[in-house]
């Protein structure tokens, strides 16, 4: 069920010489009342064009990408999402954004990635305690540019949908026009940060997937378990 939200009202009080970009900005990503509402969505609606086929249905050991982080956003014990079809196709990733906004119940939404198989819970936690202190749009810093995993607030729709309409579908520039804080994880969280676009990445990923198989059974840290099952959480979109 889509929340109504009051954008006519508010574009017809919109003060005489500002720009229509940061008034959008002030009205839909301030909030007055911080609550910390939150939900998770995993954006798994892309065309991966560059690996060939499905992203989330790679696997790593005995499970999918889409599982791996399914696993991980679980222990959040936040609302989670999958979002597979999008309101507005073939936008990149803002199809997806804005398909998760127009639909939430949260007051904010956390998005990852399902190109994203390492990423924490640890790095997860990290952004969540930087968005309760300061509830602005925040998006992880890696490799000195905006990316996954972020948090938006609900608010932010018609900025995503302006932007599509502008056709600039990046996720820097949605950034930007948002006026968002970027944050660099701690040394011990940025190996989450790798993602899966292309075969060799995918290569990169298995062989950094033995090497911490390999680590756990020489710490004594890991047990041969029965290969678990896919895990199917909420709806999906």
């Amino acid at each position: 069920m889509v929340r109504p939200k009051p954008v006519i009202a508010a574009r017809a009080s919109q003060p005489p010489g500002l720009s229509l970009a940061d008034f959008l900005c002030h009205y839909c990503c301030t909030v007055s009342e911080p609550s910390g509402n939150c939900g998770i969505c995993i954006l798994a609606g892309g065309l991966s064009r560059r690996m060939g086929r499905d992203k989330a249905g790679l696997r790593l050991g005995s499970r999918t990408f889409l599982a791996h982080i399914q696993a991980e956003a679980q222990k959040l014990g936040l609302p989670l999402r999958t979002i597979r079809r999008d309101l507005i196709p073939a936008c990149g990733p803002l199809s997806g954004i804005y398909t998760a906004l127009r639909t939430t119940r949260a007051d904010a939404e956390l998005f990852l990635a399902c190109d994203m198989p390492f990423v924490s819970v640890e790095l997860l936690e990290t952004l969540l305690a930087s968005w309760r202190k300061n509830q602005r749009s925040l998006f992880t810093l890696c490799k000195g540019k905006a990316g996954f995993p972020f948090l938006l607030p609900a608010r932010a729709w018609p900025i995503v949908e302006r932007q599509i309409s502008i056709r600039q579908f990046s996720l820097q520039e949605l950034a930007a026009v948002l006026k968002a804080r970027l944050i660099r994880p701690p040394r011990a969280q940025q190996s989450g940060l790798l993602n899966v676009n292309a075969p060799a990445d995918l290569q990169t990923a298995r062989e950094c997937w033995a090497r911490r198989i390999h680590d756990r059974k020489r710490s004594g840290c890991c047990r041969v378990k029965k290969p678990a099952k896919d895990i199917k959480i909420g709806p999906s979109w």
